[in-house]
């Protein structure tokens, strides 16, 4: 029993937190003929037979240079490339941006500490400026909330925080004088006729372009709508963060304003201070305002990603090759669907560039979600067998009880689901993001940690019997 105990909380951890870091970056140059160093015909055949691999229900793909669109596609249960998806933190780009016209009004100060413009917030140190907040230097933890956040007295190293870029949205809220929603509607989506791009749930539906959402459980994707911070800012999941929601269509146009130099939308000193790296982390990645930024295949590339509970995105500029790309899906299955759409947006890249591409394996989406399901049976076993046991402990234990039986009895019955329901707060991430993002390991965790206890209430009512007995 220890052994499987200590088995299955080893491959838990391991499935758990094993959570890649994605990250994404801007100077253009001419746009190329063509699909960079591919055919249309080559292109839709490769991206038919990997989106194949991933088994997500539905996903939209554009590609653009400056002046055209040179590439669509609509796949799965996706109608056509003016449905929309909710964007994830492709959506800080937006914020970015937003501020960086503040900038070139003379409204905001990127070098200010940002509570000049928020003195409201207490829990700033009252040094960490605009730019720290815009490039995740701010000390703000991943998953600390607007109301327990703290930020640092010093440049911090690199932490991704969607609660900074919740800040920014206010920044732009107090500056402008507008709602967020409403100020990224009037000074961005308007300007580019990006008409099927929403800062509401409500609104995206009542247009009936909203892509049907999936999460996935166990390996099966289940037809699934997540709550949405309709026009909120001041929460870990928020509009300015993560749930702006767009089409491919739109964000082509979108892309190609990078591309323009900023397209009267921002100049092009504020798009380079976007997309120009400012902090190192994973390696030779680094972040830029919005974008991050690596070489690959001897070019830079921009790019950033972003997943909700049921929509994962990324998005890709070849500043050399004066092309962007962007893949919109309709699922988030964090631990190995999720991980595929970046691998198939980067190898649409590589396409693009004539690389090589990293094809997805056949078998990988099902071989992986076994090994993780190994993982959660054995979880929700440990939790299964003291009850099935139950009567066995009764019978042994019914004359007289040990003092290590009792140790045994709380540490099976108390300290182990306790343990296996705050491992991951203590690690650092809320149960509210497992129930989120994983929920199936999430109802694993429950349903184990719920047997435990109620085995040891069973338990401890025999003991309690046979002491009145006596």
């Amino acid at each position: 029993m220890r052994k499987i105990i200590a088995l299955g909380l080893a491959i838990l951890l391991l499935t758990l937190f094993a959570i890649p870091i994605t990250a994404n970056a801007l100077s253009v140059t001419n746009t190329s003929r063509g699909i960079g160093e591919t055919s249309s015909e080559e292109l839709e055949q490769f991206i038919q037979t990997e989106f194949a691999k991933t088994h997500i229900p539905g996903m939209s793909v554009a590609i653009v240079d400056a002046g055209s669109t040179m590439f669509t596609g609509a796949y799965g249960d996706v109608r056509d490339t003016r449905t929309s998806f909710i964007l994830g933190s492709i959506s800080k780009s937006f914020t970015a941006a937003a501020i960086m016209q503040l900038v070139e009004q003379g409204k905001v100060d990127l070098d200010s500490p940002f509570v000049t413009y928020l003195p409201e917030e207490e829990n700033a140190d009252g040094k960490t400026t605009v730019k720290q907040l815009l490039n995740h230097t701010s000390g703000i933890r991943t998953y600390a909330t607007p109301q327990n956040y703290k930020t640092s007295a010093i440049v911090a190293p690199y932490v991704y925080s969607n609660t900074g870029y919740g800040l920014l949205g206010k920044i732009v809220e107090r500056v402008s004088g507008m709602e967020y929603g409403s100020y990224i509607k009037e000074h961005i989506f308007e300007p580019l006729s990006m008409t099927r791009t929403f800062v509401s749930l409500q609104e995206a539906k009542a247009a009936g372009l909203l892509a049907d959402g999936y999460r996935n459980y166990f390996g099966f994707m289940v037809k699934q709508d997540a709550p949405y911070p309709d026009g909120e800012i001041d929460q870990w999941l928020n509009l300015p963060a993560g749930y702006i929601i767009s089409c491919a269509e739109d964000m082509g146009k979108y892309l190609q304003m990078y591309l323009n130099q900023g397209k009267g939308i921002l100049t092009p000193e504020s798009i380079n201070t976007m997309t120009s790296g400012q902090v190192d982390f994973m390696d030779t990645y680094q972040y830029g305002m919005g974008w991050m930024m690596d070489t690959r295949a001897g070019e830079m590339m921009l790019f950033h990603g972003g997943n909700v509970e049921n929509y994962t995105t990324y998005m890709h500029i070849l500043p050399e090759r004066g092309i962007a790309i962007v893949v919109l899906t309709n699922a988030c299955d964090l631990f190995i669907a999720n991980n595929m759409v970046v691998q198939l947006a980067d190898n649409i890249a590589y396409k693009v560039m004539g690389a090589d591409a990293d094809e997805i394996g056949t078998s990988d989406y099902w071989q992986n979600h076994l090994l993780i399901n190994a993982a959660l049976f054995i979880v929700l076993l440990i939790g299964l067998l003291p009850l099935l046991l139950f009567k066995r402990w009764r019978r042994k234990n019914r004359e007289h009880i040990s003092a290590a039986d009792i140790v045994s009895l709380v540490a099976l019955h108390g300290v182990l689901p306790t343990l296996i329901l705050t491992i991951a707060p203590i690690l650092g991430m809320p149960l509210s993001v497992v129930s989120g993002f994983v929920p199936d390991i999430f109802i694993t965790l429950l349903v184990s940690s719920g047997l435990l206890y109620l085995t040891g209430v069973l338990k401890v009512g025999c003991v309690a019997a046979m002491r009145r007995s006596r």
